[in-house]
């Protein structure tokens, strides 16, 4: 069958795109065996996300088919695992209750007895209601986050380091006709991976954070072909009435692609181009990774990049501006910041090009730039040299009028804080004994100047020690600090602390 043989044509590009972001060696032979494998000797375990409609039940029976083939194919041919390693699954199902709709608790529990009526114990259900309250204005944008964060916490909680949603090839086209009404860049057009890390959380953070990667085995399988599996299998599923409401401009454009009003096959081949142009792409910036050197200080915020001049003659404006965006994230404080690539290039980047618009490293190379200048709210420092030219970057000081990122948190007792994102650039939990509440907010010497936060002589005299690596207090602008009762007594990025404190920090750095 069509799609059965995508699936696992799917599970096989997908060993080999887990292992590259992994950073490991992929087997050939191994690849063909299993998606990846556990080298504890414990089964994997895969997390599906399940809202009980026909793309996730058949994505979860697939998966279930896939297991069992598996299974059988080792006891038949005594394979022994590789290494030590296991290539068996665990298949945890789960299933977000949105609570939005009266019916939803209700047709939660129905899947899981349909699950433990055809699957019995070979699949684990769970299900977690959504708690917060979803405001109908921004119906589709808080009712993910608040869905991914839940499969998030659950994945980490059962060790489950793959996420398989059902996302099919027709959510492909609805995603591309709203980004394109939407005004996107020819990277936001290019819409959905098989493979990658898991959004909101893990993919910026995951210096601390536990990796979740989301797999999407049925991308290139299209809904009917879904609607006839489940029917040739005697499927059960649970269809949401909303979906077809046209309460959301996605759901406009699902019924006017399921009345073919418009044509998919001509978006299809827009799709085809859309990935061919994405790994293009992906090759250069790999090609260009070893050309530039790229110095992020993790105490101060701040990045310096070096670039030989011959890479502006080497390499397209539109690979160097993307390779400039994907760095520059780990500074800027913007919190769309995914959305602002045109920041950098608004010539070549648009769906139609731009004569008008400007390109960053086209700026540069001709120097039709200031030296010093500002762009998503990072200071920018070009230096140019024979050979070289170098970006130094950080964080815009506050303006007068501007809100200062400030999160209050209690500490009265001893346990971890939860974490917080602050200032859009870093994660940060604390913990302390009889601290009570403490700020977290963005050093700045004026505020010292005010007389806003006091910065005692001793905690001074440990910033600029040798040990520390800062020779003036001025560095610190910019970056994160701890302050009780008007006092600043820790600097989380530095790990420096005020001698007569109890504070204890932990960070998480924004990644590329």
């Amino acid at each position: 069958m069509q799609i059965t043989t995508k699936f696992l044509a799917s599970i096989h590009r997908g060993r080999s795109k887990l292992c590259k972001l992994r950073n490991i060696a992929a087997n050939e032979d191994f690849r063909k065996k299993t998606i990846v494998a556990n080298s504890d000797g414990n089964p994997l375990k895969i997390a599906v996300a399940l809202s009980g409609g026909v793309d996730s039940m058949v994505l979860l029976d697939l998966l279930h088919r896939y297991n069992q083939q598996q299974q059988q194919q080792q006891q038949r041919q005594k394979v022994k695992p590789i290494d030590g390693t296991s290539t068996s699954i665990d298949i945890h199902a789960i299933t977000i209750d949105h609570r939005i709709r009266p019916e939803s608790t209700r047709e939660a529990q129905l899947i899981h007895e349909t699950l433990k009526n055809r699957y019995g114990a070979n699949i684990t259900h769970h299900i977690m209601p959504i708690l917060n309250e979803i405001k109908m204005s921004r119906l589709e944008q808080e009712a993910r986050n608040f869905r991914y964060e839940l499969l998030y916490q659950k994945s980490i909680e059962l060790n489950a380091n793959i996420m398989m949603m059902g996302h099919h090839l027709d959510d492909q086209i609805e995603t591309l006709l709203l980004r394109l009404k939407s005004g996107t860049s020819i990277f936001g057009a290019c819409v959905m991976n098989e493979i990658t890390r898991f959004p909101i959380i893990d993919n910026l953070y995951r210096e601390k954070l536990k990796q979740v990667y989301v797999f999407r085995p049925l991308l290139q399988t299209d809904k009917l072909s879904i609607y006839d599996y489940a029917r040739e299998n005697n499927l059960v599923w649970f269809q949401d009435e909303s979906n077809f409401e046209e309460i959301t401009l996605r759901n406009k454009y699902r019924k006017l692609l399921s009345g073919n009003a418009i044509n998919k096959s001509q978006l299809i081949d827009h799709l085809q181009s859309l990935d061919e142009f994405q790994e293009s792409v992906e090759s250069s910036l790999e090609s260009l990774r070893k050309e530039i050197s790229v110095d992020f200080d993790t105490k101060l915020l701040k990045m310096s990049l070096k670039i030989p001049n011959q890479v502006f003659q080497n390499f397209n404006s539109i690979i160097i501006d993307r390779f400039l965006y994907e760095s520059v994230s780990r500074v800027s404080p913007i919190g769309t910041y995914h959305h602002r690539f045109t920041s950098f290039d608004s010539k070549y980047a648009t769906i139609n090009e731009n004569r008008d618009g400007k390109s960053l490293s086209e700026e540069i190379f001709t120097r039709n730039i200031r030296h010093k200048f500002t762009l998503v709210n990072c200071e920018f420092d070009a230096i140019y040299g024979d050979e070289y030219v170098t970006l130094n970057v950080k964080r815009c000081r506050l303006q007068a009028n501007a809100n200062d990122p400030k999160i209050t948190i209690d500490l009265s007792n001893e346990d971890w804080s939860d974490w917080v994102l602050f200032d859009n650039r870093i994660k940060i939990r604390l913990k302390g004994q009889h601290l009570g509440r403490v700020n977290i907010e963005l050093f700045d010497t004026k505020k010292l100047q005010r007389e806003q936060v006091r910065l005692d002589k001793s905690f001074r005299e440990q910033i600029l020690s040798k040990e520390s690596g800062i020779d003036s207090i001025s560095q610190l602008n910019g970056v994160p600090m701890v302050v009780t009762d008007g006092k600043v007594v820790g600097i989380p990025t530095a790990m420096l602390y005020a001698n007569n404190t109890t504070l204890q920090c932990e960070i998480a750095l924004k990644c590329t």
